[in-house]
């Protein structure tokens, strides 16, 4: 049996450390173990809690006689894990703590309303645009879904995986006056970050 393994989940945490509850001892108290992939060692947020190596790392806080918070990490198990390989999907799933801050995906431009209009006779093209980053920096896939009165989104079927959605005409399903429109910008170790939604209306 492997003394620790290399995923987020519960089951690769340190075998030396105590998992008896009610446990105080927070220097072996299996409650404080953490798993950080390359990932999350090169956020910002994690780095300021002290979480600055990858792998298992014992983290727990504690307060000033002023009130302010204080950061004690250590690291019991330097490993350099990929998001991927560690399994963390920033789904906050079993086994991935609420401690370590994952990859984030931050929407800086939204699709407009006022984009949303199209020709009635299809001659007119309109444009949606969404712009979205990974902190830390990494490549984001775009993809543009549609929803018609209840049912639930769908992904658009063709040219939709770009930053930009063209709508040239009103002749297919997807395409239809009163339809919602949204973009759902991914990428690998991170939770999808979802644009508003905007309603395609038609000119007169």
């Amino acid at each position: 049996m492997a003394l620790w393994g290399k995923t987020d989940a519960a089951a690769s945490v340190p075998k030396h450390l105590s998992a008896v509850s009610g446990n105080t001892n927070k220097s072996n108290d299996k409650d404080n173990a953490v798993f950080v992939d390359l990932t999350e060692a090169g956020q910002a947020a994690n780095r300021a809690k002290g979480l600055k190596t990858p792998g298992w790392n014992l983290y727990n806080t504690y307060q000033t006689q002023n009130g302010d918070t204080r950061h004690i990490a250590e690291s019991l198990v330097p490993m350099r894990v990929s998001a991927t390989d560690a399994g963390d999907l920033g789904v906050g799933g079993a086994g991935d703590d609420a401690i370590v801050l994952d990859r984030t995906i931050t929407i800086g431009t939204q699709p407009l309303q006022s984009a949303a209009t199209v020709d009635i006779a299809g001659s007119a093209a309109m444009t949606l645009v969404v712009a979205a980053a990974a902190v830390p920096a990494q490549a984001v896939t775009f993809q543009w879904q549609y929803k018609v009165g209840a049912a639930a989104f769908t992904n658009v079927a063709l040219s939709s995986t770009a930053a930009t959605l063209e709508i040239a005409s009103t002749e297919t399903a997807e395409y239809v006056a009163g339809n919602l429109f949204r973009c759902v910008v991914s990428t690998a170790g991170a939770v999808d970050a979802i644009s508003d939604s905007v309603t395609l209306t038609q000119s007169a």
